[in-house]
């Protein structure tokens, strides 16, 4: 009962908040946004508010329908989250050499830094993240 309504908040979530998110990703990566009037971004902020706001509300419903989460799965997140840190590494390291303005290259060169650091943090995390259901049934005995 509990996989049901896990899956079905999963696809809500998805539906409402993901693919606005990707939407809201995609007019700040063409930056047509910042060409846009006054009050197109005044409504984009709120739009990316209200996102955040329902990815919140989601993450917090998900969690209260599965509350216990295996290790399969915590490794598949943090496999995830990896890639999308290695993805903004790669494109923050490609805006750093395309760029002319030094603040913008100091600017991109530190994020990709930061999400690279992320990246190997992440993938370490990993070796813990299979060793958590071993140690648990080492204290349950």
């Amino acid at each position: 009962m509990f996989e049901k309504e896990s899956q079905k908040l999963k696809l809500l979530r998805l539906l409402t908040a993901q693919l606005i998110a990707v939407c809201l990703l995609i007019m700040v990566l063409t930056q047509d946004i910042f060409k846009s009037p006054l009050l197109v971004q005044i409504c984009f902020l709120i739009i990316t508010l209200c996102t955040a706001a329902l990815n919140y509300y989601f993450v917090k419903e998900i969690r209260k329908a599965a509350p216990k989460e295996t290790s399969v799965s915590a490794v598949a997140h943090q496999l995830i989250f990896a890639a999308v840190f290695l993805f903004l590494t790669i494109l923050s390291c490609y805006k750093a050499v395309q760029v002319k303005t030094v603040y913008s290259i100091i600017i991109f060169s530190t994020v990709a830094v930061i999400s690279f650091t992320l990246f190997i943090l992440l993938l370490w995390g990993i070796k813990y993240a299979r060793q958590a259901p071993q140690s648990s049934k080492r204290f349950d005995d």
